[in-house]
């Protein structure tokens, strides 16, 4: 496990951390945001996110439904996902429909909990870098499995190597976004020792809290 820090890292509110989790495809996000939820923290997940807006029916989905029916012939997210894949102008296209919508629905969720609780926040987002949103976050973790880690799993996942790796090629690579972080947490390791390691930065975290709250009041 290492630990980063960040040199120009917001202060902490005295009252609510928000914590932001990124990393690439199957390095661990949601594996993470489950232990903080565990441990207490409030969580979110951008990608529930966006599949709540992306619901048929809704205003997203009939506009990305219209922007690719001439290329989809049934509109399905596996194959939108497989076009992307394969084509970047195709996904800078998705990601100027999708982004607007996802990142003003996980900030006003984010203001709502900084104006109304206290306690820490932890919001699962994989394209925090890739968005340049960082910014919102008091704190960043980055999960990093590695590349061969992350190629086995996805390939398990689609059954398919070659699309599994073609898929990390059209993602930023985890490397890059290491750079960003407060914390990286390597999950690589058995599952009981990145839950150690989640708890030491979760019980981090809670002192930071503690003592904000202690000279707030001060």
């Amino acid at each position: 496990m290492t630990l980063a820090h960040k040199d120009n890292s917001p202060e902490p509110n005295g009252h609510t951390q928000v914590v932001a989790v990124t990393g690439g495809i199957c390095d661990g996000k949601t594996t993470v945001l489950k232990m903080f939820d565990e441990f207490g923290a409030k969580t979110l997940s951008a990608d529930s996110v966006a599949q709540e807006l992306l619901c048929p029916g809704t205003d997203l989905w009939e506009r990305v439904h219209r922007e690719f029916a001439s290329e989809l012939r049934v509109f399905e997210r596996g194959l939108l996902a497989d076009l992307i894949a394969n084509n970047p102008q195709a996904r800078r296209r998705l990601n100027r429909l999708m982004h607007p919508p996802i990142v003003a629905a996980i900030y006003k969720e984010i203001e709502q909990v900084r104006s109304t609780s206290r306690g820490i926040f932890v919001v699962e987002a994989p394209l925090l870098i890739e968005i340049g949103i960082q910014g919102q976050y008091d704190r960043i973790l980055v999960a990093s499995a590695g590349y061969t880690i992350q190629l086995e799993r996805l390939t398990q996942r689609l059954g398919d190597r070659d699309k599994a790796a073609l898929y990390l090629q059209s993602q930023l690579p985890t490397s890059v976004k290491r750079a960003f972080a407060d914390w990286i947490v390597d999950t690589s390791y058995p599952l009981n020792v990145v839950r150690s390691e989640v708890l030491r930065i979760w019980t981090e975290l809670s002192y930071t809290l503690r003592v904000g709250l202690i000279d707030s009041s001060v």
